[in-house]
């Protein structure tokens, strides 16, 4: 019996790993940033966070910080807010390498967009009964065409006294115009707005809510969040729902990703809008 012997090159599997950037964030709020790494060529997984990181946050194109390593939440966290038009960009440096080496560096950039305000929200109780005799409320906004709008995103939730927060609302009655232009998206409470045929006008919603779900307490109030998304935060949420939905097994479906250089990831924002009506 002969014994095989095989050496395995472990820089050639460790130069293969590539860096994985994810942040996501919105105006007004400061920067998350993870950082982590791909496996071997034969394990994809992550590895966890990379504390070798140098994260490098660039306001337009004036460097603004380097940030700083959690170890408690793995994260880098800068000390920078958001501000809705200024664009913005990552550098994350991999310091296991030298700055020759292509797996060194990677890069993202992306602008905030505008806001969009809601127009003349209100809520009016107790204006129709269900075909149980329920009493139900009216929950009505406007939302105006922006140049820039494309599918924003509506969040509805009312306080909950128990929780001392706002839970989401699913259980409405829409008017046509919700059912002509809203759906719902993969998170609960969420729904995207379409205005692809709106041509600048403004639409007007009316939500009819029944006072079991959220007036047992006698306190009636309602938050109506608003986002207008960065075009690669709209194609990072299209393509995973899409691959979620397929459960990964379409390898022709990818999860967009912005990150330039030798790593994958998604580096976008969004800027919300929020009123609170009662």
């Amino acid at each position: 019996m002969h014994s095989c012997q095989r050496e395995i090159n472990l820089t050639s599997q460790f130069e293969e790993q590539k860096q994985v950037v994810n942040c996501l964030f919105e105006n007004g709020k400061n920067f998350y940033v993870y950082t982590s790494l791909t496996g071997t060529p034969t394990d994809t997984n992550l590895l966890g966070t990379n504390a070798n990181s140098v994260v490098i946050l660039y306001e337009n194109n004036l460097q603004k910080e380097i940030l700083p390593y959690s170890s408690n939440s793995a994260v880098y966290q800068s000390n920078t807010v958001a501000k809705i038009g200024n664009t913005y960009k990552l550098e994350v440096r991999d310091t296991r390498y030298q700055p020759s080496d292509k797996h060194y560096m990677v890069t993202a950039s992306t602008t905030l967009p505008d806001s969009i305000g809601l127009i003349n929200p209100y809520f009016k109780d107790s204006v129709m009964q269900d075909a149980f005799g329920n009493w139900m409320g009216k929950i009505h906004f406007e939302v105006a065409d922006k140049n820039g709008m494309v599918n924003p995103e509506l969040v509805i939730e009312y306080y909950d006294p128990q929780k001392s927060d706002y839970s989401p609302i699913s259980n409405f009655i829409p008017d046509n115009n919700w059912k002509k232009h809203a759906s719902a998206s993969i998170s609960s409470g969420t729904y995207t707005i379409n205005n692809s045929d709106w041509n600048g006008a403004t639409v007007a919603f009316d939500l009819f809510v029944s006072s079991i779900d959220y007036n047992a307490s006698g306190l009636t109030q309602f938050r109506l969040s608003l986002s207008n998304l960065s075009t690669d935060w709209r194609n990072y949420q299209t393509s995973l729902a899409a691959y979620l939905k397929a459960s990964g097994s379409d390898d022709q479906l990818k999860v967009h990703s912005n990150i330039l250089g030798e790593g994958y990831g998604i580096f976008a924002g969004k800027s919300i809008s929020r009123v609170v009506v009662k």
